[in-house]
Formats: C-alpha cells, sequence, structure tokens
C-alpha cells in the first residue's frame, strides 16, 4: 500500500509574529497550518515565510510541543486577537518564553 509522505497544508493565511530576539517588533508573515506525514507518524506543525510565494521558511513550529492560548495586547495596542505558543515541558518555558501571533 503506498503511504503519502510529505506535508499536507490544513490552512494558511497573514499573521503577525512578534520578534523574539533582540528586538520585539511585530513582522507580517505567511503562515501555513501543516501536517508532517510520515510512514509511521502524523505531526502538525506550523511554518512561516515572509511571503506567500516565498521558497525559504523562515521558522517551523512543532505544534506538539507547545500549548496554545489567547493573551491580550499588554501594552494595550491595536492588538484585539493575539495567541500565544509556549513549550508544553515547564523547563523549556522558562528558557524560551512565548511565541506570540495576531
Amino acid at each position: 500500500r503506498d503511504e503519502f509522505v510529505g506535508l499536507k497544508v490544513l490552512k494558511g493565511g497573514w499573521l503577525e509574529k512578534k520578534g523574539g530576539t533582540k528586538f520585539h517588533n511585530w513582522k507580517h508573515r505567511w503562515v501555513q497550518v501543516q501536517l508532517k506525514c510520515e510512514p509511521t507518524t502524523i505531526l502538525p506543525i506550523l511554518t512561516y515565510r515572509e511571503k506567500e510565494s516565498s521558497s525559504t521558511v523562515l521558522g517551523t513550529i512543532d505544534l506538539m510541543e507547545f500549548d496554545l492560548r489567547a493573551t491580550g495586547d499588554p501594552k494595550g495596542k491595536k492588538r484585539e486577537h493575539l495567541l500565544e505558543l509556549f513549550p508544553v515541558d515547564e523547563s523549556e518555558r522558562r528558557k524560551e518564553g512565548g511565541r506570540i501571533f495576531w
């Protein structure tokens, strides 16, 4: 039997991503929720690119390793619908903090 191996896109769209390094500015990113299909496993992942047409993936997040929560903008700006991804593992949570999308 042939098994599908590769990536299957479930949903894609534009989001604003908060930078996670020295500067915490907001960047417009094309984001896709995908299923990474391998012969023995199927993993949900989130990938983001600078543009929809770009072949370069700027980041990949294994959604099984993160929890998701809705949150408000800590500075009370215009961003009403924020989602924060943060590591499931408590020790990783202290090191990494969360990744925030709008």
